[in-house]
C-alpha cells in the first residue's frame, strides 16, 4: 500500500472512530439536562477540532481521496445531531459542525503542501 493510501486510511479511520464516540455517548449515555453540556462540548469542539486537524493532515500529506474527506464527514455532522435528538434538529447550521472545517482544513493543508513543494523546486 503506498504513503498516499495509509495516510488516508489513517485519517478516515481517527475522524470515524472519534464521530462513532461522539454518536454512541450521545444516543447511550444522555440524560435530561445534560443535552447543552453534550451539545457544545461534541458539536462545537470535539467534532470541528477533529475534522480541521485531520483535513489539515490529510491535505498537507496529498491524501488519497482527500477531498471527499469534508463530504463524507459533513453528512456525519449533519446525522449525528439528528440520531441523537432526532431529525427535528436537522439544520444547515449543521454544516459548520464538520463540513466547512474540514473543507478548510483539507483546503489549507494543500495550500502548504504546495506552498513547500514550489520552495523546494525554487531551491
Amino acid at each position: 500500500m503506498d504513503k498516499r493510501k495509509k495516510l488516508s486510511l489513517i485519517c478516515f479511520g481517527i475522524t470515524a472512530g472519534i464521530f462513532l464516540v461522539i454518536a454512541l455517548w450521545g444516543a447511550s449515555s444522555l440524560i435530561v439536562g445534560n443535552e447543552m453540556g453534550y451539545s457544545i462540548t461534541a458539536f462545537y469542539f470535539i467534532m470541528p477540532i477533529t475534522s480541521l486537524a485531520v483535513g489539515i493532515f490529510l491535505g498537507n500529506g496529498d491524501g488519497f481521496l482527500m477531498w471527499l474527506y469534508p463530504f463524507v464527514f459533513g453528512a456525519c455532522g449533519l446525522l449525528i445531531p439528528c440520531l441523537v435528538f432526532g431529525f427535528a434538529t436537522l439544520s444547515s447550521f449543521a454544516l459548520f459542525f464538520s463540513f466547512v472545517p474540514a473543507l478548510i482544513g483539507v483546503a489549507l493543508g494543500a495550500l502548504v503542501r504546495k506552498s513547500l513543494s514550489k520552495d523546494r523546486q525554487a531551491s
